[in-house]
């Protein structure tokens, strides 16, 4: 009996004692792993330790960049402090302006970033602070470099239009449209509109003109642009002679640079350059443009294959109702009342049919 328990307790002691040498380990699981405790927490060092530490060049230490500011509104301090030089810089002589276009350089290029945010805010303020071209004309490339770009071409013009959820509402200044001005070239823009062309849809093959800066193009609502009087047309460029008004001819040479006067407006139009044969001219081929473009302002037409037009069945359809009768039958063939209902069932069916996008405009004769 004593040697068994003498056995069991020697058994027992050597259990333990392997047990205290090999300490038991829980399987290891799917769930996050504990980190085991460190065995001494490491001494806090005062500032001067914390400095030693530092690199001793200071273009060596690295500073963690804070979240940068999404603010979408235009800085104007640097766009009117831009402006306040080209006041300098026009008033001054032709020999002192060399001394100024580091300065200018400086100022335009803080004035770019600023500059785009307003084109995308609000580009007919953008359009009426873009920098005028006879100024543009005389300023160094390094300034001008910086600037915004003029855009004269055709292209298409996409809209998409869509609207919010039930529940949502979108605030008064917002919008859910994306317009894009894509040229054959290649140029892809976000275009900006204003005014009357907010209402604009999706048109092809059409004139734009405006200023850019990367992708953001605030668009003029007038396709045309008139030359400004003094500006200089580069030795070379194409110049089409034959007024799209009047169709007389002007013969003109642009063998040398041509400075612009009053005598003889020149227009730009979809990267075209057309001189007119009097400035009454302007606003007749501004107008005829617009139509042609099935733009804003005019009467659109109603089939894609009439002349001059891009879209179809989009815009105001003006429809002359003739009631005419015949010798052999000497009554009306309907009332003037009766033909107004009619067309106006016509132009409620066009209404729905084109989802808003085509409105008809009758005009009923007398009997005839």
């Amino acid at each position: 009996m004593k040697t068994r328990t003498k056995l069991t307790l020697t058994l027992g002691t050597a259990l333990i004692g392997f047990v205290s040498y090999y300490p038991f380990k829980p399987t290891p699981t799917s769930g996050p792993a504990v980190m085991p405790a460190r065995q001494a927490a490491a001494p806090a060092l005062d500032p001067a330790q914390q400095s030693a530490l530092l690199p001793t060049n200071p273009a060596a230490r690295v500073d963690w960049p804070t979240a940068p500011e999404t603010s979408k509104a235009p800085d104007m301090h640097k766009v009117v402090a831009f402006d306040g030089w080209l006041e300098q810089f026009t008033a001054a002589a032709p020999e002192d302006r060399a001394a100024m276009e580091q300065e200018g350089t400086a100022l335009a290029q803080a004035r770019r970033p600023e500059f785009k945010k307003l084109i995308a805010t609000n580009p007919q303020r953008a359009l009426a602070m873009t920098v005028p071209r006879v100024i543009r004309q005389d300023l160094p490339e390094a300034v001008v470099a910086h600037l915004e770009q003029p855009v004269s071409a055709r292209g298409d013009f996409k809209a998409y239009f869509g609207r919010p959820m039930d529940t949502a509402a979108l605030p008064p200044d917002q919008e859910l449209v994306l317009r894009y001005f894509e040229t054959p070239e290649g140029a892809s823009y976000k275009a900006r509109v204003f005014g009357s062309l907010l209402e604009q849809t999706s048109r092809k093959d059409v004139a734009l003109q405006g200023v850019a800066i990367d992708r953001e193009m605030a668009v003029a609502e007038s396709p045309v642009r008139e030359l400004e009087k003094g500006e200089r047309i580069p030795a070379g460029t194409a110049v089409e002679e034959t007024c799209p008004v009047s169709n007389i001819t002007t013969p003109t040479s642009t063998e040398a640079v041509v400075t612009v006067d009053d005598e003889a407006p020149f227009v730009e139009v979809g990267g075209r350059l057309i001189l007119l044969c009097d400035g009454s001219h302007v606003r007749i081929f501004e107008e005829a443009q617009r139509m042609a473009s099935g733009g804003p302002g005019v009467a659109g037409y109603f089939k894609d294959n009439f002349p001059g037009t891009s879209s179809e069945a989009i815009g105001n359809f003006r429809c002359l109702y003739i009631r005419v009768t015949y010798p052999d039958q000497m009554r009306a063939p309907n009332t003037e009342a009766s033909a107004q209902g009619d067309m106006r069932n016509v132009s409620r069916y066009y209404l729905e049919s084109s989802f808003g996008r085509m409105t008809t405009t009758t005009a009923v004769t007398p009997l005839i």
